[in-house]
């Protein structure tokens, strides 16, 4: 319980120093229970803190023993978490097969509250693949479950991500409405880590609405909750909406400097879409094609449409590439993604 508290106020060191020392003492005690809490503890700390290969190595071991002792619902916990990790990682393939192993033993149990976390990260690969309707589908199935559990922190994460549905539909007015009950949501529960993403999506919003300041103001609050609390991924998104933010305000040095700390924190994660989000920036900062071809290459290996259609969208604008436009619009269209095709009208 220290561990986590510590891990909970941004101490990683000492978090892990007493999660590993209560795992050091089941493993004297022959407590198979107790090392397989440990481990999951030890893999939520470092999931936390991006570390998502670290924390899978965890997760493994508390599975190993999981089964060994027939606790089931552990058991569909860490299959649950393990998935989330791969979708972090971007590899869907893996993390369905993680999250449907999670939803059987949920649902053979009669675990509904985690049937409907598991629900919403089903919804969150479909968001990933760009099938929005299924996305939805999932994550309002997910939000009736949390609403009669009155699970809150779950609820919360399923109202920001129906917004950020509607943010990719073109659904503004709908977008921030979701967004603001799932921050309220998580300011009510003292749920950190989780407000930043509110602030980095409300800020994208407002930018969308070209309020500079008011997309500024959310962000800068997302970026001293993420230094505060540690979670380095978040911070990197953060960083990314600064940069674009800048460029549209044609501060390119800035941008850059954003764009530049957004890359550093994908490389030091090992997060491809992260890597790829920042290349993407510095191309339309730097007018690099070669850079744009990389971001192009990452996100068609990751099976992500939207962001690939995004990259035609700034290929396009950038170069004034109307073939690369015209790939942008092909695939927008397909998803129903209609405040982008709204842009590319606007160009």
């Amino acid at each position: 319980n220290l561990g986590h508290v510590y891990n909970c106020l941004g101490d990683f060191q000492r978090s892990c120093e007493l999660l590993n020392e209560s795992l050091n003492l089941k493993i004297e005690a022959g407590d198979l229970r107790g090392q397989s809490n440990s481990l999951l503890n030890l893999g939520f700390m470092h999931y936390c803190h991006g570390d998502y290969h670290q924390a899978l190595e965890h997760y493994d071991k508390a599975l190993i023993i999981q089964e060994a002792i027939g606790d089931r619902r552990n058991e569909a916990t860490t299959f649950n978490n393990i998935g989330v990790a791969y979708i972090l990682l971007c590899d869907y393939p893996k993390a369905l097969e993680y999250l449907a192993k999670a939803l059987r033993i949920q649902e053979a149990i009669g675990d509904r509250r985690n049937q409907g976390v598991n629900l919403n990260n089903i919804g969150y690969i479909c968001q990933c693949l760009g099938d929005f309707s299924r996305a939805l589908d999932n994550y309002q199935r997910s939000l009736v479950i949390q609403e009669e559990l009155g699970d809150r922190k779950t609820q919360a994460t399923s109202l920001n991500n129906i917004g950020y549905v509607f943010y990719c539909l073109g659904d503004m007015g709908r977008a921030e409405s979701y967004y603001k009950k799932s921050l309220a949501i998580r300011k009510d529960i003292g749920d950190k880590k989780e407000q930043v993403i509110n602030y980095v999506n409300m800020g994208k919003l407002r930018l969308e609405k070209n309020d500079h300041a008011g997309a500024r103001g959310y962000l800068m609050e997302g970026e001293r909750i993420a230094l505060e609390v540690g979670a380095k991924d978040n911070l990197r998104r953060v960083f990314a909406a600064l940069s674009d933010i800048e460029i549209a305000a044609d501060n390119m040095r800035a941008a850059a400097e954003y764009a530049d700390r957004s890359l550093d924190l994908a490389n030091e994660l090992n997060s491809r879409i992260g890597r790829a989000d920042a290349l993407v920036l510095q191309a339309r900062i730097e007018r690099n094609r070669g850079k744009l071809d990389e971001a192009l290459t990452i996100y068609q290996g990751l099976g992500q449409p939207f962001e690939t259609a995004k990259a035609w969208y700034y290929y396009g604008h950038t170069f004034s590439d109307g073939k690369a436009t015209a790939k942008a619009r092909e695939i927008f269209s397909r998803l129903g993604a209609k405040g982008w095709l709204a842009r590319i009208d606007l160009q």
